[in-house]
């Protein structure tokens, strides 16, 4: 019950974080039921440029890190239901729903999706997901530097935020010797300065 309550808070938070960094590039939001359309769901976030006609529909996940086995199996099976959700309300935007259209507003758009996490994007299997899975800093420093919407979903359809062995890192691994124990070890060794890949 606590959990569940802390959680609405930070998702809010996370809401009106990305919502005033999308304002501020002159972006239109959008948030709330839609009418009508009780299957969908809320939506968490929309973020409209009308003047490229580009909608981004955002799933906002607010969780704690997980620190073991169950938790990270819980934490992957609430990306994955970001991610279902995202699916159905894209398509029904897609399908041309008057309801879903009228919430949006004014021209016709192209939509696009993502899931947003505050801190955890998931594993492997979640990133190869039909939706991008991003967290709230990356997602919010990319709105900084873009200069349009559109390099925004080019940007989290090509899945360019996400590193590349040899070019943004690299794998250094040595021996641990502990009395008669020895084992091989890993580091990573980071081939970037920045924190987050904007490119």
């Amino acid at each position: 019950m606590i959990y569940s309550r802390l959680t609405r808070e930070k998702e809010g938070l996370m809401q009106s974080l990305i919502e005033t960094t999308a304002r501020a590039k002159g972006f239109r939001t959008v948030k709330g039921k839609i009418p009508g359309r009780d299957d969908l769901g809320d939506i968490d976030l929309a973020i409209v440029s009308d003047s490229e006609q580009l909608c981004l529909l955002l799933e906002l996940k607010w969780f704690i890190d997980p620190a073991e086995v169950r938790e990270i199996l819980e934490r992957r099976e609430e990306l994955q239901k970001g991610i279902t959700q995202i699916e159905a309300r894209v398509a029904a935007i897609r399908g041309g729903c008057p309801d879903c259209l009228a919430m949006l507003g004014r021209a016709p758009l192209t939509t696009q999706g993502a899931i947003v996490s505050n801190n955890w994007i998931g594993d492997s299997s979640i990133q190869k997901q039909s939706w991008p899975v991003i967290t709230e800093a990356h997602l919010i420093a990319k709105l900084n530097s873009a200069e349009a919407l559109s390099c925004v979903i080019e940007w989290l359809s090509r899945r360019q935020y996400l590193p590349v062995l040899g070019t943004h890192f690299a794998v250094q691994t040595a021996e641990l010797v502990i009395g008669e124990w020895s084992m091989e070890w890993y580091a990573i060794d980071s081939k970037i300065e920045t924190s987050f890949l904007l490119l």
